[in-house]
């Protein structure tokens, strides 16, 4: 499985990054995490397949992105081979709220998936989920709840937080 982060910009102007335009051809599913729904407006005029889910930038995430992505990506799991698919995950920049979701993917998702990152920008994954840490953007122990998503599939949000307990 293939996360690629990159600014909505060069979804929504294609002419800005044509290596974007090929990519739509094999891409499964494309993430927005912009906090503005003017883009998520734009995106389906192009035609590509997309879940939105608003994150403000600069307050907590809390859980709920992460439960939302994985249960999506599980979801597409079931339908094609998770070493073949692509997923786009997008925000305004494409350096913070993308990366942090694709860096969640890589270290959560079994080692079957072949979870691999790609980046358009020059950032260093790792660095910048523990900045959002740091900054108690996302929880602290967000990787084990990622696991316990993944261990327990059929679960609701609050009972994979009960469980955690």
């Amino acid at each position: 499985m293939i996360f690629k982060t990159l600014p909505i910009a060069d979804i929504l102007l294609p002419s800005i990054s044509t290596k974007a335009v090929d990519d739509f051809n094999i891409v499964d599913l494309v993430f927005f995490f912009g906090d503005s729904c003017i883009a998520a407006e734009h995106i389906p005029s192009i035609g590509i397949k997309y879940k939105w889910f608003p994150i403000d930038e600069n307050a907590p995430w809390g859980y709920a992105p992460f439960y939302f992505v994985l249960h999506n990506i599980l979801d597409l799991a079931e339908r094609i081979e998770p070493h073949e698919s692509v997923i786009l995950m997008t925000c305004h920049g494409g350096v913070n709220r993308s990366v942090v979701m694709a860096e969640f993917c890589r270290r959560v998702l079994p080692v079957h998936f072949c979870a691999q990152v790609h980046h358009t920008k020059a950032v260093d994954g790792g660095r910048v989920i523990e900045h959002n840490k740091l900054l108690n953007l996302i929880p602290q122990n967000i990787e084990d709840f990622g696991r316990c998503v993944i261990a327990y599939p059929m679960f609701t949000l609050s009972e994979v937080l009960k469980h955690m307990r």
